[in-house]
């Protein structure tokens, strides 16, 4: 009866997709980013690394995925988890919701963002409300506040890591 049920809950699950790029891992961790990434896709994975010339010693590689929504928050979580890590994923939204960003630099920490279906970064009325208090409760700058939210920072440390990443192939997981 377990057994059917859980069955009929994978079923009724929606699935998105997604993307994971890495853009610099030490060799001494590519197997446990893997090892990492296959325990929170729940499947079997064979990552294809290259050398990444920004970062000597440390390796890139990029991946598709098909998963349950919210499985982006658990991938970034294992992923922060491993401090020199520089990495994107991303969650699309699916029909009843919005996607998920996270971005993750060693100096930076991670930065997670909700996306609408087009891409774009969205700042909720809630936190709009929580920048303008902190700005006028502590002093502190607005422009500062929202590129935060944004995650400029994140992603201007990880621009470099961007360029020249068109030839990496693409693999797929689903699960």
């Amino acid at each position: 009866m377990a057994s059917a049920n859980n069955a009929r809950a994978k079923l009724n699950q929606h699935f998105i997709s997604g993307w994971i790029e890495i853009f610099a891992a030490p060799k001494a961790l590519l197997a446990h980013v893997e090892w990492s990434l296959e325990r929170a896709l729940d499947c079997k994975l064979q990552l294809t690394w290259s050398a990444q010339p920004l970062t000597p010693g440390s390796f890139q590689t990029r991946l598709r995925f098909s998963a349950p929504t919210g499985r982006a928050g658990e991938i970034a979580t294992a992923l922060a988890g491993w401090n020199y890590l520089r990495f994107d994923v991303c969650e699309m939204g699916g029909r009843d919701s919005d996607g998920a960003r996270y971005l993750g630099t060693p100096s930076l920490g991670l930065h997670h963002a909700t996306v609408g279906k087009n891409g774009d970064v969205l700042i909720s009325e809630n936190q709009i409300g929580a920048i303008l208090e902190s700005c006028y409760k502590r002093g502190l700058d607005f422009e500062e506040e929202f590129a935060k939210a944004l995650g400029v920072e994140w992603e201007a440390e990880l621009a470099p890591y961007r360029q020249g990443q068109e030839s990496m192939r693409w693999l797929h997981a689903t699960g």
